[in-house]
């Protein structure tokens, strides 16, 4: 059947009909058109060449196709509009402008069909549509494989999308489709787009190959992802940036291009993840991104298993493991902070814990706060635990670090009492120290306490409070000044102070001339000191009732007092 100056068929009847075994083609407009209440039966027939739909649904029509072929159309092969819940059994549409567009306020329901070669999209739900979509196939979109728009829902199942010259799924405008079972392999772009405050949920969706990024949330999109495989992408595996927030559970990615998983500027939870053989970094956070990882795994990545860096870059990593980093297992920079929890860094090609910079653990040179708690750093062909230089915190209790290549360097090669490139902690120091023994145990003990207060306050169990000063008194050259360095850095690593830096007075730094300049003096070197202040000076004795006495020139006893 042909007819170039309009459809080929139009049922407007609710009384049932069917069409079977036609060819329709060189067509004026649509070539199969249902409307009002149809409620036609069409079956084992093509439709070709049309100017406008090859099937078109639109009013309240029922009715069903099966076993139907559309080819070369100008509109979208087929098209449910309206309220209409036509359904759609072994559908497939080649070389259209669209493969099939859905946006009926209705349900309806698309079951193995198939879009192969459309000039733009394979599938185009909006409208706030709701759809049902089962092992739809849809092959080389020119544009999307299958695109959600104006804040539409769905379900879509079993897909697979091949080839897509955009992003395979491209889910936006508040739409909260449900995507499960499906896979997207290939494509000269991204492979999952979720963008536009989307609130959608994948479940063991499967990306492979994609040119660009695995999958990308972005726009302050927050969906769910769990039980997704990314794999084998030309960029990052999933990158999220633009305000984006959203979880991702029990997922996978390996062989990224880029890095495995890159936040920007995003705020994204990530648990039982595995990130595999990354290019770059497995964990990238950057400027104003906040990262929760918890039983999360990251192997082999090329370059730091876990970086954070950029402005107010925040990462919090609970029982993650990082193996075989290409540099550091951690690596922290200047303006970002970070919190690790029973970490396991082991086998990086540098430093296991780096506060900035090649090949350690842990590696921090951040101005802010960095801390360690219960974590094993082993076997890293760097450092443990490596600190450049840098006025920022590092917090390290309950860690393991041994078996590394170079000793651990925590202490500021800079700050006072620090030899350069001295990289013991101030603990060993000061038991390194001769003799001293009451001081070494007194020390210890405020040491321990400090570490107990700090585990009540965890368990929210009260804290009773504690007195850090002491006073040091003693020959000079006994140590007393060396010992209240160690003891601001001790301060420092437990987390009691912001930094372990010593300001060192002597009388004339306290006491004035004039009266009311004392407090004046004194307060301003307490506000400089705001951690551990040393007051070094002579004992000098008062005069005694009828006698004058001198303050003496040599010996007696000197005091050192924080």
């Amino acid at each position: 059947m042909s007819n170039p100056a309009g459809a080929g068929i139009v049922d407007l009847s609710s009384r049932t009909s069917v069409v079977e075994h036609c060819v329709l083609e060189r067509l004026g407009s649509s070539g199969i058109v249902l409307g009002e209440d149809a409620a036609t039966e069409v079956r084992g027939c093509t439709v070709r060449d049309a100017r406008g739909n090859g099937v078109l649904a639109n009013g309240r029509a029922r009715g069903s196709f099966t076993d139907v072929t559309v080819e070369r159309t100008v509109k979208p092969g087929v098209a449910v509009e309206e309220n209409a819940t036509t359904r759609f059994t072994d559908v497939r549409v080649d070389d259209c402008v669209i493969g099939f567009h859905i946006s009926t306020a209705a349900q309806t329901v698309l079951t193995d069909c198939t879009a192969t070669g459309s000039t733009t999209h394979g599938v185009t739900l909006s409208g706030g549509t709701d759809p049902e979509l089962n092992r739809i196939r849809i092959d080389r979109p020119g544009g999307h494989g299958i695109a959600v728009t104006g804040r539409s829902r769905g379900t879509v199942t079993d897909a697979r999308i091949t080839g897509a010259r955009s992003a395979g799924l491209l889910v936006q405008d508040g739409s909260s489709t449900t995507v499960l079972r499906t896979e997207v392999t290939g494509g000269a772009a991204d492979g999952v787009m979720l963008t536009g405050g989307c609130v959608a949920r994948l479940d063991r969706v499967t990306v492979t190959g994609a040119a660009g990024h695995g999958i990308v949330v972005a726009e302050g999109a927050d969906p769910v992802l769990r039980r997704i495989e990314v794999s084998d992408t030309g960029g990052h595996g999933i990158e999220l940036r633009g305000g984006a927030r959203g979880k991702i559970e029990a997922s996978a990615v390996t062989s990224a291009g880029g890095c495995g998983v890159r936040v920007d500027g995003a705020r994204p939870a990530l648990q039982g993840t595995a990130v595999r053989s990354a290019a770059r970094a497995g964990v990238s956070v950057l400027a104003g991104g906040v990262v929760m990882l918890v039983d999360c795994e990251v192997d082999g990545a090329g370059r730091d298993g876990l970086e954070v860096d950029g402005s107010e870059a925040e990462l919090t990593a609970v029982r993650v493991r990082v193996r075989k980093a290409g540099r550091h297992g951690a690596s922290v920079g200047a303006d970002a902070t970070a919190e690790l929890t029973e970490c396991i860094l082991t086998e990086g090609g540098g430093d296991g814990l780096r506060t900035e910079g090649g090949g350690d653990g842990l590696r921090t040179a951040s101005r802010l706060r960095v801390r360690a708690s219960g974590c094993t750093i082993t076997g890293n062909k760097g450092a443990g635990v490596r600190r450049t230089p840098s006025e920022g915190e590092l917090v390290l209790d309950r860690l393991t670090s041994e078996d590394n290549g170079e000793p651990d360097a925590t202490v500021d090669d800079d700050a006072p009492g620090a030899a350069p490139g001295d990289p013991r902690g101030p603990l060993a120091r000061l038991d390194e120290l001769v003799g001293l023994r009451a001081v070494k145990e007194q020390v210890a003990t405020l040491v321990n306490l400090n570490r107990l207060a700090r585990r009540r306050r965890e368990a929210g169990l009260p804290v009773p409070a504690t007195a850090r000063h002491l006073v040091f008194a003693g020959p000079p050259g006994t140590g007393k000044t060396s010992v209240a360095r160690l003891y601001g850095s001790i301060l420092a690593a437990l987390g009691v102070l912001r930094s372990g830096h010593l300001v060192e007075v002597a009388r004339a730094d306290l006491v004035a001339k004039v009266v009311g300049g004392t407090v004046i003096k004194t307060s301003e070197v307490f506000e400089q000191a705001m951690g551990v202040c040393c007051s070094s000076m002579r004992r000098t004795p008062s005069p005694r009732a009828g006698r004058r006495a001198a303050a003496p020139t040599s010996g007696g006893r000197r005091s050192t007092h924080w």
